[in-house]
């Protein structure tokens, strides 16, 4: 009986998702700041979710929930291993900075005062994406999943603790994103259900089989 469990757990799941098989894409809105690929620092995300308001409506004494609307979390964080000279560290930060409005409060480093002007005529924010691989762990373009956030900019970067009694420890940072929403894209196509996907492989071989009895048949005469 366990082998029968085993094996529907199998077709239904495959190799499962795993926590570690992930990817972030983070598209800097002006590539000046951080042109280079961040994903080798990436530590800890996560797959963003929705929720669905709901209505209490009060009729005769008691509450009956109404169909409110979809509402995104609408923050999505992601954990970063910090390099020695803080370059990514520096980017998000630079980013944040970039988001202001143009002051002279300090001087600001050319490649930001750059973003600022590029950020007040072309918009602000940009699009994250975070990818489901497969058992494997090959790239993001055979990713089972993507999440595509849109409308997305920093509004924080963490505080960072340093401590004498931690040796042989590397630093972390987490920056917190806002978006608008996200959507989710699964590129593998849908075969049905388990008894449909059976159902379909053993008509192909039935089909399979007639078709080469009457080969063998009309090679005869």
């Amino acid at each position: 009986m366990s082998s029968v469990v085993q094996n529907l757990l199998d077709a239904a799941l495959s190799d499962g998702a795993r926590a570690s098989k992930f990817e972030c894409q983070i598209n800097f809105k002006d590539a000046a700041l951080f042109p280079e690929d961040v994903k080798m620092h990436v530590k800890t995300s996560q797959f963003p979710g929705k929720t669905h308001e709901v209505i209490d409506y009060k009729f005769k004494g008691r509450t009956v929930p109404l169909k409110g609307q979809v509402k995104y979390d609408t923050t999505w964080s992601c954990t970063f291993y910090m390099d020695e000279n803080h370059k990514l560290r520096s980017a998000f930060l630079n980013w944040i900075e970039s988001l202001d409005q143009v002051h002279n409060i300090e001087q600001l480093h050319p490649k930001v005062e750059a973003a600022q002007k590029t950020n007040s005529i072309e918009g602000y924010n940009s699009m994250l994406q975070i990818f489901q691989l497969n058992f494997a762990g090959e790239s993001k373009d055979k990713y089972m999943a993507k999440y595509d956030l849109y409308n997305a900019f920093p509004k924080s970067v963490s505080a960072v603790d340093v401590d004498y009694s931690s040796v042989g420890s590397i630093l972390e940072f987490t920056v917190e994103f806002a978006y608008s929403h996200f959507i989710l894209t699964i590129p593998i196509e849908d075969k049905g259900t388990i008894a449909e996907q059976i159902a379909g492989e053993a008509g192909d071989l039935l089909s399979g089989g007639i078709a080469g009895a009457k080969g063998a048949i009309a090679g005869l005469f």
